[in-house]
């Protein structure tokens, strides 16, 4: 493997598992970094409403699962090449569709809209979306 893949690797791994802990610590109420759940979900998806837990954490989960495989830490066979091609359509798809499709799906009733204070920027706001 060269230099470039290793780091490509190492980068995607790293992000993609740390994204799914955090939402792993969201799903059974941490609101960190915010100062409470309202504020953590204001912040990351311009609701006022928290997606459930259960969703929240089979994201989190995927996406940690997501960072083993894009790492290379479950090597290099046909399957894993599949899943992490699958895994890269899947997070360009997201991306493509933006926030609001998957914060319905997660039963949240007002997906990025901003919040009820609309001089506070939302991280989506901040993305373009």
């Amino acid at each position: 493997m060269n230099i470039v893949a290793g780091v490509s690797r190492a980068i995607a791994g790293t992000g993609l598992a740390s994204v799914g802990a955090m939402h792993i610590a969201w799903a059974p109420g941490s609101s960190w970094p915010a100062s409470d759940r309202r504020s953590l979900a204001v912040a990351t998806a311009g609701s006022t409403e928290f997606p459930p837990a259960v969703p929240t954490a089979a994201v989190g989960a995927m996406l940690a699962v997501g960072g083993v495989a894009a790492a290379g830490l479950m090597g290099d066979g046909r399957v894993v090449t599949l899943g992490r091609r699958a895994l890269g359509v899947g997070l360009l798809g997201r991306a493509v569709l933006g926030g609001n499709r998957a914060l319905t799906v997660l039963g949240c009733r007002r997906p990025m809209r901003g919040s009820d204070d609309p001089t506070t920027p939302t991280i989506a706001h901040c993305a373009g979306f």
